[in-house]
């Protein structure tokens, strides 16, 4: 692993064996961590500058007083408001004094639950039949947010945390697992919020119908009323600050900007930027729907994940005033949406004798993965940007140097 990760991952899917795997492929993330590539201004690099300015030597009486401050929930303009980052920020900047260490840190903890969900949701991959439609629904769903997500540190993480503590609770009923659903607020603010649907599920079961009913006027009408939801959010300091940084006054504005930003960008990228991919998640909802497969052809845990979706597009759909909010439920429900179609054709769901039914479903998800597309054609050719070259080969180069590290991207460009 030390000298060459990519080989390793190869041997150890070699071995079949799901605990080497599981390992192997935390492992190798986390050298993935510790080779990053941070752009100029993105989140994961303003996080490790504010390691360097913020946090070395700080003293330990002003760590636990902005530690005291964010559970009152007051702003700071100097740190994110969340004890992950604020814990592993102090631990690599005072105590060992070692800031090229917070990807690394950031990186074991993503891939542990990235890793494990994974695990759990292709544990029986199919063997039976082999699907190029479902393989590539596999695909979207390891690509919708895969590794070279931890760079944002706190949203993704605390994505699949939620994601891993619902398919655990719903597989054994461990109350463990329950109380890690309510983790992901001290990962992101933001899952105050995000994770609502998740513990209404957990709280409410699953209650198909009214749900149902609830993604679908999501679509059409405005559930969430914008000026309250707003007067609730700011009755703090935090919120008041986030509502001030996300709010969209004007959603045509938005897409102006965007449409400006990416306008000479290829084709599949100003189409993902657009979010066409929500459409195909939609469509897949829709099916199984309409199909009546939500109602009553789902195990309980598909059923529970599909619920926590549902609900959390509508959230997603009804948040539209507040975009960081919407945009990032939705990929959260996507997710667990995404989750629930691997599980039902991992058990032969898509391989029963009704034909009719059979083949319109097909059909629909044809269409729902030929709109995916261009997202997924923009996910796999964006790794190279954030992929070091030295996960092929000599990981620890850049550990020494970083100003050797170069992506996949630069290294091809010097070549050619």
């Amino acid at each position: 692993m030390f000298i060459t990760p990519a080989l390793s991952l190869y041997l150890a899917a070699k071995t079949k064996n799901l605990f080497i795997i599981k390992w192997v492929l935390i492992l190798f993330i986390t050298f993935f961590g510790s080779t990053i590539i941070l752009e100029n201004g993105t989140d994961g690099y303003v996080h490790l500058q504010n390691v360097h300015v913020h946090y070395s030597n700080l003293s330990f009486s002003t760590f636990w007083q902005e530690m005291v401050n964010m559970f009152m929930l007051k702003a700071n303009s100097e740190i994110q408001e969340e004890p992950f980052i604020h814990i592993i920020s102090y631990f690599v900047g005072s105590i060992i004094k070692t800031p090229g260490l917070f990807f690394v840190i950031v990186a074991f903890i993503y891939a542990y639950f990235f890793v494990g969900s994974m695990i759990k949701i292709f544990k029986f991959f199919p063997k039976f039949k082999t699907s190029k439609l479902f393989f590539g629904f596999a695909i979207l769903l390891i690509m919708w947010k895969n590794i070279d997500a931890l760079s944002s540190v706190r949203t993704y993480t605390g994505m699949w945390i939620l994601v891993y503590a619902c398919i655990s609770y719903y597989q054994t009923k461990k109350k463990k697992y329950a109380l890690l659903m309510f983790v992901p607020p001290l990962i992101h603010i933001g899952f105050g919020v995000m994770a609502m649907p998740a513990w209404f599920v957990l709280f409410a079961g699953n209650r198909t119908i009214t749900y149902s009913v609830i993604f679908a006027l999501s679509f059409i009408t405005t559930i969430i009323n914008p000026q309250a939801a707003m007067r609730q959010l700011q009755q703090t300091e935090v919120g008041a600050s986030k509502v001030e940084s996300y709010e969209v006054d004007d959603l045509n504005e938005y897409n102006a900007k965007n449409d400006e930003k990416y306008g000479d960008s290829t084709w599949y990228k100003r189409l993902a930027i657009q979010n066409l991919q929500s459409w195909s998640i939609a469509i897949i909802a829709f099916v199984l729907i309409l199909t009546r497969a939500y109602l009553n052809k789902m195990t309980y845990l598909e059923k529970s994940l599909f619920s926590v979706g549902l609900l959390t597009i509508a959230l997603s759909n009804s948040s539209w005033f507040i975009y960081a909010l919407s945009n990032r439920s939705g990929i959260v429900g996507s997710v667990f949406i995404l989750c629930t179609l691997m599980l039902m054709w991992q058990r032969g769901y898509f391989n029963r004798k009704s034909f009719l039914t059979k083949k319109l479903e097909l059909r629909f998800l044809q269409l729902a993965f030929a709109v995916a597309i261009p997202f997924l054609i923009y996910r796999l050719a964006s790794m190279i940007y954030y992929w070091s070259v030295y996960l092929l080969f000599v990981p620890f180069v850049p550990w020494f140097n970083e100003d050797l590290n170069v992506s996949i991207r630069q290294a091809i460009g010097n070549l050619f």
